[in-house]
């Protein structure tokens, strides 16, 4: 059993390093791009109602809301639960290890991964 992990366990470590290293970074960048045209760049053409659907009815004098959650809500609930708090340690992360230029690609791919998660969402 000690020969099969000898010889099989850096076989699978050099998959796993060029996969994710080159073909995974490709894949995800890719995709991301393909949403973002597809469906005509929503991330600012619907900006503004976004934020409207969000606020819009948020009432500062304490009065309650009528109804239930709204299919927006309950989107934002959605892509909310997805994201999660992994995105903070992954920030901090990114900015310890590569320096201030990992937090300007982070923005990039996350403008790219928007149109993604949409497409998920609308599945």
């Amino acid at each position: 059993m000690e020969w099969l992990t000898q010889t099989l366990l850096p076989a699978v470590q050099t998959a796993n390093s060029y996969l994710s290293d080159y073909v995974l970074l490709f894949l995800l960048v890719g995709t991301g791009l393909f949403f973002t045209v597809q469906t005509g760049f929503i991330q600012v053409r619907c900006l503004g109602e976004g934020f409207r659907q969000v606020f819009g009815g948020l009432s500062f004098r304490g009065k309650q809301q009528q109804g239930g959650m709204s299919s927006f809500q309950a989107l934002a609930t959605a892509i909310a639960a997805q994201v999660g708090t992994g995105n903070i340690v992954g920030a901090a992360g990114a900015l310890l290890t590569g320096g201030p230029g990992a937090i300007f690609w982070m923005w990039v791919i996350a403008f790219l991964g928007m149109a993604t998660i949409y497409a998920e969402a609308v599945l």
